[in-house]
């Protein structure tokens, strides 16, 4: 019986066809992005590795006859599969103009009978075709069908459904929108975010059929409603027999992604870094973590709850995983976003601090100073001004020591640990100080002390260089979105030049600090 099922198995093998049409009927205002879907489409297939990369096809802004020549190709390729003794497996994607009764391809018609009669005609086992055109809920049979239970899908295994599958964008009578914000169709968007990672709801490794659609009706009906335009709710129909539902993308690990985690439910909207562009809007369903496959680079991620919008910036690496945390986020506040152009947003701002210096010894002093900060959610930079004093006497010698302390520099935490309210930061500051001192002989009532060769002046003024380099440890509470408060403590090294014994000296200290900020 073993021998028997094992050689009744049969190799599965894939082919798909993506077609993307900007220009309808001359009637027709043409589309902006239906070729770049079906691109996106495509692109996205090669990648799982599981199509050879001639079993790919794309048609981009393709003549009719063009695409009946790819059509033929396809039925070429099934018939000799089907020969050889495999099962084939058929993905059919199109982008672009449509009606209840036809796809409208640059002046001309693919009629809807004709596109039922070329899949019926198919040796195929199982054909899955998606359709974002216009009115394409007309294409369904609308038989009612359904899957009968959700069995596990292995790529070694026989295709355990066969039959056809027509996927659409609307429903009946509906338009499909195309959005500028996301430079594509908002229902070939979500589609594809389900396809990278976010539609895998059982957690099995393998985005299917029922899971992408699912989760692309959901967001594009939602998405759709909350811009204020007409309905769009996807639908689809099935004809298998087999019940089991088709695994379409399989998550590979090996390459870029991100594992978001902590989200709850809402939209969370990935940025490029650079030019600030939309790449993907994604929604999440509240689930503890989600894998998410994207292409290398970096990236600005915005997040909505409770009408506030949070903020964070991360790079993704060419192999490999990235962690995307929800307390890693900073609070967005008014006028914070910028305009293309930057890595990330900044937030601008000033700080104020009080401290204690203690560059020389046995001598504590005072400091305010005054920064002005730039943030992201990740690091700080401020460049700051401070000014310093502190004074010492000693009523045996009647002498009184003067110190006044002039400090500019520049320093750079980066976020370590903590939530978005409570932040532990760490870095570097480099300063340049500049120091008056001024010692008074006490025991002499006038401005000047007598000598034998006359007069010297009871005050004595000298200025010299200090130079500092710390390392800043700042735990931060985020009061609010703009105002926040921090301690800090500085281990700096400070180092002079002693004229008098012409050596350099240095000195260790530590040094604590109050502050407080506020972003513009």
């Amino acid at each position: 019986m073993l021998c028997l099922c094992l050689a009744g198995r049969a190799e599965v093998r894939r082919i798909s066809l993506f077609i993307g049409v900007d220009q309808g009927l001359e009637s027709e205002v043409a589309l902006k992005f239906a070729s770049r879907d079906a691109a996106e489409m495509a692109g996205l297939f090669r990648q799982t590795g599981l199509y050879g990369p001639e079993n790919v096809m794309f048609q981009s802004n393709a003549s009719l006859d063009q695409i009946r020549r790819a059509m033929s190709a396809v039925e070429a390729t099934a018939i000799k599969w089907k020969s050889q003794g495999a099962q084939t497996y058929l993905f059919v994607y199109f982008s672009g103009h449509g009606d209840a009764q036809s796809l409208h391809v640059r002046g001309q018609k693919l009629k809807r009978d004709d596109l039922v009669a070329w899949l019926n005609s198919l040796p195929c086992e199982l054909k899955i075709v998606v359709l974002d055109a216009c009115e394409s809920g007309d294409f369904l049979r609308s038989k009612g069908g359904r899957f009968l239970q959700d069995l596990p899908v292995r790529i070694d295994d026989n295709l355990k459904s066969h039959g056809v599958v027509i996927v659409s964008s609307t429903s009946r009578g509906e338009l499909a929108q195309e959005s500028d914000e996301y430079r594509g169709a908002v229902f070939t968007h979500h589609l594809v975010n389900g396809l990278r990672g976010l539609a895998d709801y059982n957690r099995d490794g393998w985005v299917s059929l029922q899971e992408s659609f699912e989760y692309a009706r959901r967001a594009t009906a939602t998405d759709v409603a909350m811009s204020g335009a007409l309905h769009q709710n996807p639908s689809f129909d099935v004809d298998l027999v087999g019940g089991s539902d088709p695994g379409l993308i399989p998550i590979d690990r090996e390459k870029s992604w991100m594992l978001l985690r902590h989200f709850p439910s809402g939209t969370l909207d990935v940025f490029d870094a650079g030019s600030l562009d939309l790449v993907s809007r994604v929604w999440l369903s509240g689930a503890d973590s989600l894998a998410y496959r994207i292409q290398t680079g970096s990236y600005l991620f915005r997040f909505r709850e409770g009408g506030r919008e949070y903020l964070h910036s991360e790079s993704v690496s060419k192999n490999g995983g990235v962690l995307i945390d929800r307390t890693r986020f900073q609070e967005k506040v008014a006028r914070a976003w910028a305009s293309k152009g930057g890595y990330s947003v900044r937030l601008n701002g000033f700080q104020t601090a009080y401290g204690s210096p203690h560059p020389f010894p046995g001598f504590s002093m005072g400091m305010a100073r005054l920064s002005y900060v730039s943030r992201t959610a990740s690091d700080k930079l401020s460049v700051f001004f401070g000014v310093g004093s502190g004074r010492s006497s000693d009523s045996a010698t009647g002498l009184s020591n003067r110190l006044d302390l002039y400090r500019m520099g520049v320093a750079r935490t980066f976020f370590l640990a903590g939530s978005r309210r409570i932040r532990f930061s760490a870095g570097g500051m480099a300063a340049y100080n500049l120091v008056r001192q001024s010692v008074r002989d006490g025991r002499f009532a006038g401005p000047d002390i007598p000598g034998a060769f006359g007069t010297v002046p009871a005050d004595q003024t000298d200025w010299f260089d200090l130079y500092q380099a710390a390392v800043p440890l700042e735990l931060e509470w985020n009061v609010t979105g703009r105002f926040w408060i921090s301690g800090e403590l500085d281990y700096s090294v400070y180092g002079y030049q002693d004229r008098a014994r012409n050596y350099f000296r240095t000195r260790l200290e530590m040094e604590p600090f109050l502050q407080m900020g506020f972003h513009l």
